[in-house]
């Protein structure tokens, strides 16, 4: 089955913290919803950031990887999960509605939005037991103080369809790696295990919220959900879509600076479909 008008976007994927070393019931490396879109005619990128860098230093890479489709003349669907929300978002932000306009929407799949408590309060894993050195340049610009500073920054275009999907569980939905996380964190109010719930929205998009899963564990059949979101996003901007059809001037139609138009910048080909 081919996705009707997937051939008219290009989708981009940008991993989340660890994505190289920590995999193996995380999805942090995307593989899932990749083979998927990829599977039903979506030609899908892939970022590769730090994997274990600082929010502010992959938004760079993020920003290279977003301009660099702007030539394609296809729309773009980026797609983030977890800390690479904010990397997403700071890049679109520091790429301001000029040289975003290829920017179809944005899918933020339980982003780290506004930092996590975790950080805070000396909740996460030891990770470099299980993966090796990581730099602790990339959890603390995970902390919430510094997030939300960053949060308050965020400034991305309208014509950029958002859209937050995160789960909301309840205590029987907790798996056991996450049931001392989430405990600990309800005393900031609802989470999923990793992050407030609150913290993962950002204001003005569409929010998708899926009941009886976790951060980690968001959906069983990964494949089926990404494919179902990804469907509804482009029939969404089928009918919605403002984008002025006039290159060099913004859904209003006034002229925008040229001298802001995407760099032609070389970027790593698309993945072949299955």
């Amino acid at each position: 089955m081919k996705v009707p008008g997937a051939s008219d976007y290009d989708v981009l994927f940008v991993p989340t913290y660890l994505y190289k070393r920590f995999t193996f019931f995380t999805g942090a490396d995307m593989a899932v919803p990749r083979a998927a879109l990829q599977k039903v005619g979506f030609t899908c990128y892939f970022v590769e950031t730090i994997d274990d860098g600082p929010i502010e230093s992959n938004a760079e890479i993020v920003m290279a990887a977003i301009s660099a489709r702007a030539t394609s003349g296809r729309r773009l669907i980026v797609v983030s999960a977890s800390k690479s929300g904010a990397e997403v978002a700071l890049a679109l932000t520091r790429l301001g509605p000029a040289r975003t306009r290829h920017v179809a929407a944005w899918i933020n799949a339980v982003g780290a939005l506004q930092g996590t408590p975790t950080v805070d309060d000396n909740l996460l894993p030891d990770f470099e037991f299980l993966v090796g050195k990581i730099d602790p340049a990339g959890p603390e610009s995970m902390a919430t103080s510094r997030s939300r500073q960053r949060f308050a920054s965020f400034n991305i275009s309208p014509t950029v369809l958002v859209v937050n999907y995160f789960g909301i569980p309840t205590i029987g939905d907790i798996s056991f790696f996450a049931r001392k996380v989430y405990s600990t964190l309800r005393k900031y109010g609802p989470n999923d295990g990793v992050l407030l719930v609150g913290d993962m929205i950002f204001p003005g998009g569409i929010t998708l919220a899926r009941l009886g899963t976790e951060h980690i564990h968001i959906d069983d059949h990964m494949d089926i959900a990404t494919v179902a979101l990804a469907m509804t996003v482009i029939e969404w901007l089928q009918n919605h879509d403002q984008i002025s059809p006039t290159p060099g001037t913004d859904v209003a139609g006034h002229p925008v600076d040229s001298s802001e138009t995407p760099d032609d910048i070389s970027t790593k080909q698309p993945e072949s479909s299955p």
